[in-house]
């Protein structure tokens, strides 16, 4: 059960969100991959990545400049705008923007569109901040209204799987660098590792987050669901009820074999549990059998 996601898993999860129209909140620190493993994405996919630096922008930057068309109003397409589906938008550094970039982005995440520009049909969107601690200056102002909106991944790297993502990138002297790091990291790990001793903000069930869970379990592939459905539901509707709803699920989903199924030999329950599940209900029926002392014309005439 994971209680952090690190970057290459975030590359197995990311794909699955982004396509369901969910919308991942990656939270980490500085340097950590962020950009990187959404770039990653981009080229497996052949998906144009826009990454928009929040910080940096003002409402006009997003919505595009006003001109008059006769009587009226409208708006000019701003330049960084997707020209098809085949793109990932990634919005960046959202607690370091202003307050009026915000909330066009709101209308971004409600509607996929901004003004009368509308994102093309199948645009995959994600978002990205640094934590809320004194190490950044971040506006606090991350609401539940902005919580309700994302799946929010709390985000770390670790050195095997940066080391196998460098060494890829470089050669010859830079391969000897990374292999000086990694004798290095085995004598003092803080020589790589950054913190992971930040919350992300409160996550609050909502009908909407429910809602957003129950479409996501429908749309992703169940291998996905089985390896990483906790990191997924916690980002939704939070740590204590992901868990809750999880055990639920695999109930649902696995539900338990009886000693009365094997005796009245229900052949659908028997055939739908795993063969772990059918061993362990066999067992339990030898200590039935031992228990109550029944002959062998009671067991098969049960």
């Amino acid at each position: 059960m994971l209680l952090m996601a690190t970057t290459s898993e975030l590359f197995e999860i990311l794909p699955a969100i982004m396509s369901a129209g969910e919308v991942p909140m990656l939270v980490g620190h500085a340097g950590v991959g962020k950009t990187e493993v959404i770039r990653s994405i981009g080229r497996k996919y052949n998906r144009e990545v826009i990454v928009l630096s929040l910080s940096q922008m003002e409402p006009g930057d997003l919505i595009g400049m006003p001109t008059r068309d006769g009587d009226k109003t409208i708006w000019l397409r701003p330049e960084w705008w997707p020209k098809d589906g085949n793109t990932i938008l990634f919005l960046d550094e959202i607690n370091r923007s202003h307050e009026t970039v915000r909330a066009a982005i709101m209308q971004l995440l409600l509607d996929r569109r901004l003004n009368t520009h509308v994102l093309p049909e199948g645009t995959w969107l994600a978002a990205a901040m640094n934590p809320e601690t004194d190490k950044y200056e971040v506006n606090v102002t991350i609401d539940q209204a902005y919580i309700d909106r994302f799946v929010w991944f709390k985000v770390v790297n670790k050195f095997d799987d940066w080391e196998m993502y460098a060494l890829n990138n470089v050669s010859g002297k830079g391969e000897m660098y990374i292999r000086a790091l990694e004798s290095v990291y085995k004598l003092d790990s803080s020589v790589f590792q950054m913190p992971s001793d930040f919350n992300l903000p409160e996550i609050v069930p909502t009908p909407r987050a429910h809602m957003r869970a129950a479409k996501l379990f429908q749309c992703i592939d169940e291998r996905i669901m089985d390896k990483y459905g906790f990191e997924i539901l916690k980002g939704i509707i939070g740590k204590k009820y992901a868990n809750l709803l999880l055990k639920q699920l695999r109930m649902f989903n696995n539900p338990s074999l009886s000693v009365e199924d094997l005796l009245s030999y229900n052949q659908n329950k028997i055939k739908s549990v795993t063969p772990q599940m059918r061993m362990n209900t066999a067992q339990q029926l030898v200590n039935y059998i031992i228990d109550n002392n029944l002959t062998d014309e009671q067991c098969f005439n049960p």
